[in-house]
């Protein structure tokens, strides 16, 4: 408890300096006067970044899940993605989403592209940038959005910005965006960054695409996850329904999916299933805000995998069960189905045994983002075998769902 309050103490003495100081420059000489403003901004921009408080859980309403049936799946599709003199290769997917006209976006983490490809027959369309630091260049893509005026937006998190193009690939503009892990555009044109805050929380921002201007900021995380928020900030999910208008984010060691209304950032509800297995964060990283190596070493925990959305109703979500060095073999996922329409109770639907066995064959994809869907169908993306690494970038297969109630 001493610690505690020694703690609050450095934090209120310092923000009384800070105010204290901010009113000095605002008294400076009117020869300096834009100097001053400068630095008055700067510092005011500062104290504004690290303000920012951590989510209050227990006044969120939580829904109780109720099972109600089972989801089948069956393969439809298989699409390759050809590898040749006309095509660039895939080192290792980081990303993939769908663009409105149904054309597959593709970030690369190895070979740090942003890349387009046919969702029908597999072939390339194009790219989006190039890697480098000069205007519509990134450090690493880690996601792509295209807005309702068919401009494409690429999160680069190496390099902290935001890079905005024409849906052919021309360089518009950008900002600065530090922390980012996810960014997504609304049904208006609006801009959802998840970042990870200077005080090591997470946190949705919703950007005027104008101005870029913050219009609002909502902590997600609690101060007891900064250490798990600073360091697995990339198992942070984010999906946006443009028909509820809302925003659906689940963080990492954790299932309580949060539903936030895009237009005000309120969070209006929780809810989710304990995944068999489930530990929550030691007590010995509570609070934490900067674990050491050893301590990422000995983390187990059990985190999400994957979240999306299918039409615009259902929200698919695995989790799986981890250390810092995963056997990818021998870690475990579980799948869950989430119907949005509930009321009273959160429908869900758990994956039939068929369905189990073939999502199992998925296991080893690392990351956690290579399964969306397109007209209530999912696609996942699986990488070549070793001898088709000459020729192909991997295969997109289509499952179509059905539904089995209770």
């Amino acid at each position: 408890m001493q610690a505690t309050d020694a703690i609050r103490k450095i934090r209120l003495n310092s923000r009384v300096l800070l105010l204290v100081g901010m009113f000095a420059l605002s008294q400076g000489e009117r020869a300096n006067a834009g100097l001053w403003s400068d630095i008055r901004d700067s510092a005011k921009a500062w104290y504004t970044a690290y303000q920012l408080g951590d989510v209050d859980e227990s006044n969120i309403p939580q829904m109780p899940v109720e099972y109600v049936g089972k989801v089948n799946l069956r393969l439809q599709d298989q699409i390759e993605l050809a590898f040749d003199e006309n095509s660039p290769g895939i080192g290792h997917l980081g990303w993939l989403g769908f663009s409105p006209e149904g054309t597959l976006l593709i970030t690369d983490h190895i070979g740090n592209q942003a890349l387009e490809f046919s969702r029908t027959d597999g072939h390339y369309i194009r790219s989006f940038g190039q890697q480098g630091r000069g205007p519509g260049e990134y450090g690493s893509p880690q996601n792509m959005a295209i807005d309702p005026r068919r401009r494409l937006y690429i999160l680069d998190k190496v390099f902290g910005q935001i890079i905005r193009y024409d849906r052919q690939g021309q360089y518009i503009d950008g900002t600065r965006s530090f922390k980012g892990s996810r960014l997504l555009t609304g049904r208006a044109g609006e801009v959802f960054v998840l970042k990870t805050n200077p005080m090591k929380i997470i946190e949705i921002q919703r950007l005027d695409p104008t101005t870029w201007e913050p219009l609002y900021r909502t902590p997600l995380s609690t101060d007891k996850q900064r250490f798990i928020s600073f360091r697995m900030s990339a198992y942070a999910h984010l999906c946006y329904s443009p028909v509820r208008h809302r925003l659906y984010y689940l963080g990492p060691n954790d299932y309580l999916v949060k539903e936030v209304d895009a237009d005000t950032g309120q969070i209006t509800r929780r809810f989710g299933q304990r995944p068999e297995g489930f530990i929550p964060l030691p007590e010995r990283y509570q609070g934490i805000v900067r674990g050491s190596l050893a301590d990422m070493e000995e983390l187990e925990m059990t985190s999400p995998k994957s979240m999306t959305l299918i039409n615009d109703r259902y929200l698919f979500v695995s989790h799986r069960h981890q250390t810092f060095e995963v056997e990818r073999a021998s870690s475990q996922l579980r799948w869950v189905l989430y119907d949005l329409n509930s009321t009273a109770n959160m429908e869900a639907y758990a994956f039939s045994r068929a369905a189990v066995e073939a999502l199992e064959s998925f296991t080893n994809i690392i990351p956690w983002n290579s399964i969306a869907t397109w007209q209530g169908h999912l696609y996942m993306w699986r990488e070549p075998s070793d001898e088709r690494a000459n020729t192909s970038n991997g295969t997109i297969e289509t499952y179509a769902l059905s539904f089995e109630t209770n």
